[in-house]
Parts: C-alpha cells; structure tokens; sequence
C-alpha cells in the first residue's frame, strides 16, 4: 500500500469510534480521535498540515459538528481539508449546510463496512483489500453523494453521545 494516510475522526461515543477502528483495521491509515472542539483542534495541530481527512459526527454531545466544519473551514490551511460526515439526521436544511462547508460525503447511522470504507476511497483514495467489497450502499441511497442533493426526511433524530477523550492509534500496515 502507499503513504500511511492520518484520520481525525470527531465523535464522541465510544462505541462508534470503536466500530470505526475495526473497520478501517485493514487500511494503512493512522486515527486520531476527538470527543469535543478543544480535542479536535488539538488533534488537527498534533496531525500539522498532514491531516487527510476529518470524519466528523454532528450531534455531538455539546456541539454542533456543522458549527466545527465551519470553524475548521476558517483556517485558511484546511479550507479544502476532506471532511465525511456520520449522522442520523437527513433534513434537507442540514444536507444544504454540509454542501455549503464543502463537505465531501455522508454516512448514515448505523455505519455499514462496506459505504464507510468506499465512502473513505472516494474522498482520499485509500485502497482496501479487495475482500472489502462484498456487498453495496443500499442502505446509504437516500443520503446525498458529492456531487449531488436529494429531497430527503425532515424528521428528526437524537443521539444519546457520552465523554470521550482525545486518543491517536495506528492502524498496522496491510499487505498488499
């Protein structure tokens, strides 16, 4: 595989960010991860200028992740940083705001394997082992991709989120 490629990942269950590192376990990434904005700027600045791509959560605990977007998006080293959004929600209202802070790429809770690791080649052109792929984004299709916007559910949806500290691991190198 190529250059080792370094993963902010913004959210603050510990479970998802769990889920998160077993799935991307066979990729030559390195994660760093962040419960919160103080934690997330202190990630970025540990990563430098070598972030690859920022998967950020939007119901926080106690933040807005749009709201994080747009403060990373005001520094002008990372205004064309890739940024894939996880959420539950799909209001048109916050799908147009995510386009407009240049967001590259939703995700739906629960995350599946195979959208989460396709939606991560898409943005930074990682490459997976080939047994990845076994099945598609059915579940993903009513989340726009990014290039386009869709009419989507105006309901809402909660998230219950709790405290997680900022932590960094390495993924091992896959074979190729």
């Amino acid at each position: 595989m190529g250059e080792m490629k370094r993963i902010l990942i913004v959210e603050d269950s510990p479970t998802i960010i769990e889920v998160m590192r077993i799935m991307l376990k066979e990729m030559n990434v390195k994660i760093q991860t962040a419960g919160s904005e103080f934690g997330m700027f202190q990630s970025i600045e540990s990563f430098g200028k070598t972030v690859d791509l920022v998967i950020m959560d939007i119901t926080l605990k106690s933040e807005n992740g749009l709201d994080l977007i747009e403060k990373i998006r005001l520094n002008s080293n990372y205004t064309e940083l890739p940024v894939i959004v996880v959420t539950e929600h799909a209001q048109k209202d916050f799908i147009l705001r995510a386009k407009d802070l240049n967001v590259k790429s939703f995700i739906r809770k629960p995350i599946e394997k195979e959208v989460f690791i396709s939606r991560l080649v898409e943005a930074i052109g990682i490459e997976p082992l080939p047994s990845l792929f076994k099945q598609t984004d059915e579940n993903q299709d009513d989340l726009p991709s990014e290039h386009e916007t869709s009419d989507v559910d105006d309901s809402e949806a909660e998230v219950e989120a709790t405290d997680n500290n900022a932590s960094d691991e390495e993924t091992p190198e896959a074979d190729e």
